[in-house]
């Protein structure tokens, strides 16, 4: 049968989920880095910037979804309206972003969205290690009355030690009550962090060293952060292929307005974390609270709960875009297992396992393994350069698909879109849309290589 799919409302809460996540506790030392007036300036050029790719990329993948149903139509004798083949056919072509790039505009696309998604989901496994060794070792400090003989790679290993068996799940519905207590503990912990850091603002007004403008800021490093915090752009795609066809339309605005929301809440949390603490906020806004049991521990213990048991989740595209990166379309075994578990297809488990899909299988355990390992290793090395790692990820990977991307396959559709147009008669445009389209395209590039060349060559800067 078809997989079961979303409304509006279900498909609002679905991008919150995808979007708020720990990338949001690092955003206070960021407007450290630049004041909160230089901060609230960045911040919303980026959310403009991330919205207006929001809608290009929207707009994309419903373009592409209407040729592909008039093509299918044309072909099936005009039954297209079948759930069944809808749902088959929204599954093979349009579920993720790579998929889209390669249907409008080509292979080479369709790489660079591979390798980006994998950058920026690999980066965020490796903050993963790093945050939750810190958050961790703060607990056990607190529990032992500021004695802890557990130092952080210790943690960090033992974190490894459980996420090695975990990566090896390949139903990730096993994972839904997790991710739905994380989610909860997430939203929880963001709340009553804003109403310490606003209750000390009330009482004892802004921190040492709270300014509107930093002279000599580091800029670079907030807008890549601030690009992280949005690091779940590429789940725009798997989220309108599970909405209702009726309700299709109304994406666009429903996705802006959660959008703009989580935006709001970002600058005005993290603004208020930033006068409370002043220029001594800590990287993870979660070191800033104190050394009591509750809330300062119970935040980061549930923190801690929450990215060790949403780390599967972070890894899953990875394998997938790498499997099909590596093998192509064909070979993977992830994607077929990434169906399967949508559509809650169980006769493929009564199946045999046959000796390729079996090797297939084992491979792709191989590479999550090497994978884990190669992100616990680059995170023990970097371990002291977080706010680095976090900014260098967001430009280097979080930039090209929220600012460069989405443009790019408009701009696929629009000239498509005109040669149909100049088929049926005579005449076709692509209009203003397409060097408004290019403007953002060679703004996205230099904030990309620009912000990237600034976070490598200031690394070892204080």
């Amino acid at each position: 049968g078809g997989g079961r799919q979303m409304t509006l409302l279900q498909a609002s809460a679905a991008t919150a989920r995808s979007i708020v996540g720990p990338g949001c506790l690092y955003l206070p030392h960021g407007v450290a880095s630049v004041g909160y007036v230089g901060a609230a300036v960045i911040f919303g050029t980026a959310v403009f910037f991330v919205a207006m790719g929001s809608v290009r990329l929207i707009e994309s993948w419903q373009w592409s979804t209407k040729q592909m149903e008039r093509k299918h139509a044309k072909k099936g004798g005009g039954n297209y309206g079948r759930r069944s083949n809808i749902h088959e056919e929204r599954n093979n072509g349009h579920s993720r972003l790579s998929e889209l790039s390669k249907d409008l505009v080509g292979a080479g696309t369709q790489r660079f969205v591979q390798v980006s998604v994998i950058g920026l989901q690999v980066g965020c496994i490796i903050t993963y290690f790093i945050f939750a060794a810190e958050n961790a070792h703060a607990v056990l400090e607190q529990l032992g009355g500021g004695h802890n003989s557990v130092g952080k790679i210790d943690l960090m290993f033992a974190m490894l030690c459980v996420e090695v068996p975990l990566c090896l799940v390949r139903d990730l519905r096993v994972f839904s009550p997790f991710n739905s207590a994380a989610n909860f503990l997430v939203a929880t912990s963001l709340v009553v962090i804003t109403g310490i850091c606003a209750g000390m603002v009330s009482s004892r007004g802004e921190g040492d060293g709270a300014t509107p403008l930093v002279t000599d800021s580091t800029w670079y490093l907030f807008l890549g952060t601030a690009l992280f915090a949005f690091e779940g752009l590429p789940c725009i795609v798997p989220i309108a292929a599970a909405l209702k066809p009726k309700d299709r339309p109304g994406l666009i605005k429903v996705y802006i307005a959660t959008l703009l929301t989580i935006g709001i809440v970002y600058i005005g949390y993290s603004t208020i974390a930033y006068l409370a603490y002043g220029e001594s906020v800590e990287v993870i806004i979660t070191l800033s609270l104190g050394e009591s049991l509750f809330p300062a521990a119970a935040v980061r213990a549930m923190y801690v709960v929450a990215v060790v048991f949403t780390f599967p989740l972070q890894l899953f595209p990875v394998t997938l875009e790498l499997d099909l990166l590596l093998c192509g379309l064909g070979g993977s075994h992830d994607d077929q297992d990434a169906k399967n578990s949508r559509r809650g297809n169980r006769d493929d488990k009564k199946k045999a396992i046959s000796p390729s899909h079996f090797c297939g299988l084992v491979k792709g355990d191989a590479v999550r393994v090497v994978v884990v390992f190669l992100a616990w290793c680059a995170a023990v090395v970097g371990r002291e350069s977080l706010d680095r790692i976090v900014a260098l990820v967001g430009a280097l990977c979080g930039a090209p698909i929220s600012l460069v991307v989405p443009f790019v396959l408009h701009n696929s559709v629009l000239k498509k879109e005109a040669a149909l147009q100049a088929a049926r008669s005579g005449t076709g445009k692509s209009g203003v849309d397409l060097y408004l389209n290019n403007i953002f395209i060679g703004i996205g590039v230099v904030l990309t290589v620009g912000t990237t060349a600034s976070v490598i060559y200031t690394w070892n800067e204080d």
